[in-house]
């Protein structure tokens, strides 16, 4: 783990706290704690000596900081637990470390005025357990939570953002605010599909009001997209703009106070639909068109990410969702000065249209609105001959090799169009499958090679039929 990570208190969120009025305690020995896959069982679990996730999370002390290296825990025996104010956050914002159970508690559970961020949870055991619960006055940003029982994250008076949260379980809701508290969610994407399920749930009989202001999100249900329900003592106030929902589905139900405040700018989910690049994937990564695209605002609660740490300031306004869109990179053309004579070739300006494409050889028959190639474009400034080596993006970060092409390039600009399948210099025939890659170009001649230059594309897996 190179250099010190630090936790992800940004400007936004600082105010977002404010907002809130949160108070971490105060902790006069606060402790930074690092956990990595088959880290030790014992010691403080310094950066030096990781632990196992479990040893740096639930024995650490209200304040502390815990850092999380990529990579993948199975929790299900030793779910992760601690009543405290924790900071809990992957190392490594771009590579979110993946934390599963299948046991009987909650994935990751923690105190009020906690800050979970950058983590990957799955909870797909048996018990209605939720992958993430943080107390009230938390906050919570770029985290993915998957979750077959009853709900992905559960909280209340707590800020939820940058976050895909999804729930496959009946009448399960992937965010679940159950109590009093002002509870505030920026660029959400939450998909429910179990029985009777709900998008977003909101329940309270607490006597204190609970008040839910949501900008930015995408919420959908099997029953409700928002679903609110006040027992005899309570009250909730949802206040909803900038969003997609479906009209008629923000329900309000119990016998106490339940209103809905929304906005002139929220989109209806029954006329418009957001393009998501594999729903029944749960890929909600925005496609080129989606009304989602430039839809939301900018206030003192959106950060500078999305939920996979994806620039948020990309176009005119913030997207709606968890996703920010990003357009691929117009190429500049430019003019590679001419070499001395005898001296190696240069290869500069690599660039790719599309990030991810569904190959022809993967649709089997069934439509998809993905481009089926993407096309590698750079400049040269004397022919040479260029190679591609394409690697798998593994688990933690590990590339495998995967097959190389050669072709012959020219002075000025060169364009290659990859439709996922290539012949090696042996002659083989190759067909990547779906997954992230890296292509490493160099070009050589008989002076010598250029720098190897690279790009990262995903081929994405095939629709269901």
């Amino acid at each position: 783990m190179a250099g010190r990570p630090t936790p992800r208190a940004t400007p936004a969120l600082i105010v977002a706290l404010a907002l809130l009025c949160l108070a971490l305690p105060a902790a006069a020995a606060a402790a930074e704690r690092f956990a990595a896959p088959g880290g030790a069982t014992t010691g403080t679990c310094p950066q030096s000596a990781p632990c196992r996730i479990d040893r740096a999370v639930n024995l650490a002390a209200p304040g502390d900081e815990v850092f999380i290296a990529p990579g993948d825990y199975d929790v299900s025996a030793t779910p992760l637990s601690n009543g405290g104010a924790l900071t809990v956050v992957g190392a490594d914002r771009a590579s979110k470390p993946r934390i599963t159970s299948s046991g009987a508690g909650t994935t990751l559970a923690l105190g009020g005025g906690s800050l979970v961020a950058d983590l990957d949870l799955t909870y797909a055991g048996s018990s209605g357990s939720s992958a993430l619960f943080v107390g009230p006055g938390s906050a919570v940003e770029r985290v993915i939570a998957r979750s077959n029982a009853t709900s992905a994250i559960s909280t209340h008076g707590s800020m939820i953002r940058d976050s895909a949260l999804f729930a496959t379980g009946p009448s399960g809701a992937p965010l679940y605010l159950h109590g009093p508290g002002n509870s505030i969610l920026r660029n959400i994407t939450a998909i429910a599909t179990g029985a009777n399920s709900s998008g977003i749930s909101v329940r309270t009989s607490n006597a204190t009001p609970a008040t839910v202001d949501i900008r930015n999100t995408i919420a959908r249900g099997a029953e409700s997209d928002v679903y609110a329900e006040s027992g005899p003592a309570g009250s909730i106030d949802v206040d909803i703009d900038y969003s997609n929902v479906r009209f008629g589905m923000l329900v309000g139900a119990g016998a106490g106070s339940t209103g809905f405040i929304t906005g002139a700018h929220l989109q209806d989910g029954n006329v418009v639909t957001p393009l998501f690049a594999n729903l029944a994937a749960n890929d909600v990564h925005q496609l080129p068109g989606s009304p989602t695209i430039d839809a939301g605002i900018a206030d003192g609660a959106v950060t500078s990410f999305d939920f996979d740490a994806g620039s948020r300031l990309v176009g005119s306004a913030p997207d709606i969702g968890a996703d920010e869109y990003a357009p691929p990179s117009p190429v500049v053309a430019r003019s590679p000065e001419p070499p001395p004579p005898g001296t190696p070739p240069s290869l500069t300006g690599l660039e790719r249209t599309n990030k991810v494409f569904l190959p022809r050889y993967l649709r089997r028959g069934v439509k998809s609105r993905l481009p089926n190639r993407t096309v590698f474009s750079f400049f040269m400034n004397q022919k040479a001959t260029v190679t591609v080596v394409f690697k798998r993006v593994l688990k933690g970060g590990r590339l495998a090799g995967r097959g190389r092409l050669t072709l012959a390039g020219v002075t000025g600009k060169n364009r290659i169009r990859f439709t996922g399948a290539f012949r090696t210099p042996a002659g083989a025939k190759k067909r990547l499958s779906p997954g992230p890659y890296r292509a490493f170009f160099t070009s050589r001649n008989e002076f010598g090679s250029s720098p190897t230059s690279a790009v990262g594309f995903r081929i994405a897996k095939p629709p269901r039929r």
